[in-house]
């Protein structure tokens, strides 16, 4: 079966770090175990507290820049039995799930410099 949203951890870690975008999916507690749900609005939240976007990855790879300045541009790499997700091979973030390296990505920008916009991740300072 493929995964196609980051797991639970991660989505909780990246919600720490302030991304927070519309999904699809989320992460919510269903008969005290969670559990991945296309929920079709937000309003379907509102009784409970506890609940995680379950990003894809078309949504991280639409908010992760394009081109980092001085860096290069945004790669991603199938290798055999995992994928890596790098710019100009620098910062490289790599796991066996598509989804695990994108937001693996996110989160390292996220922790070094860099914040979600509301659109975009971006460098601090920049809009």
């Amino acid at each position: 079966m493929m995964t196609t949203t980051v797991s639970l951890e991660l989505a909780k870690e990246l919600w720490e770090l302030g991304l927070k975008i519309e999904t699809e999916k989320w992460w919510i507690i269903y008969d005290k175990e969670w559990e991945c749900v296309y929920i079709e609005s937000k309003e379907e939240l509102a009784d409970t507290n506890n609940y995680y976007p379950a990003y894809s990855a078309d949504e991280l790879v639409a908010i992760l820049p394009a081109r980092m300045a001085g860096v290069g541009l945004l790669k991603i790499y199938k290798l055999e039995d995992e994928y890596d997700v790098t710019y100009a091979s620098i910062y490289p973030q790599t796991h066996s799930i598509l989804c695990e390296a994108l937001g693996l990505m996110c989160k390292f920008l996220l922790q070094n410099g860099f914040e979600f916009n509301g659109k975009e991740i971006v460098r601090k300072g920049e809009k």
